[in-house]
């Protein structure tokens, strides 16, 4: 993907490689969801034959650490997102922009998860990923601001988080293991 940055727009632009019609379509349909909300990009055009979208620029940039306005903020449009039937999975630094007022707002939303109807298991599923992510989110920046229930979660995610990253490498290391053996003629 391209990305233009304009004074008040910016131009995304979805190149051909492998699942950018999936992400083009997501971010599209997410940012129509979340038309109300005043935290996340508009759409101003778009082309389906072209695979663009033009989009409102959030004034201000990311940063390193955030105020507890903010991250009160942050919570509140991830639950407003939510609501409006957009779930993020990951939530990056990158993708979350501050102004010089200390209002924060949401970018990039080509990976999210949309709700598909109230029955939609990978529905809830993301909705609990993405909430997972907030509030680890806000405990790396302010575990202050968590209650008991908040930082329990948090730490119980990142104690299965590692537990899935020792699977993965455990698992990669047969794997390489195997092919190795198998991929050398033997006497």
């Amino acid at each position: 993907m391209s990305v233009e940055l304009h004074d008040d727009f910016v131009i995304k632009r979805f190149k051909p490689v492998y699942g950018f019609k999936k992400r083009y379509y997501t971010e599209k349909q997410a940012l129509g969801l979340l038309k109300g909300i005043n935290a996340v990009p508009k759409i101003l055009s778009y082309s389906d034959e072209e695979y663009f979208l033009k989009i409102s620029r959030l004034k201000g940039d990311p940063c390193m650490q955030y105020s507890k306005k903010a991250l009160e903020q942050l919570r509140s449009i991830i639950d407003e997102t939510i609501n409006n039937g957009v779930a993020r999975h990951s939530l990056p630094l990158r993708d979350i922009i501050i102004d010089e007022k200390d209002n924060v707002g949401v970018v990039d939303f080509e990976r999210a998860t949309l709700k598909k109807n109230c029955f939609f298991v990978f529905w809830y599923a993301a909705t609990l990923v993405t909430r997972f992510h907030v509030i680890r989110f806000i405990h790396n920046q302010n575990a202050n601001l968590l209650s008991f229930t908040e930082s329990v979660l948090v730490k119980t995610g990142l104690f299965f988080r590692h537990i899935f990253n020792v699977y993965g490498l455990i698992r990669d290391a047969i794997r390489n293991s195997y092919r190795k053996f198998f991929s050398k003629p033997h006497n």
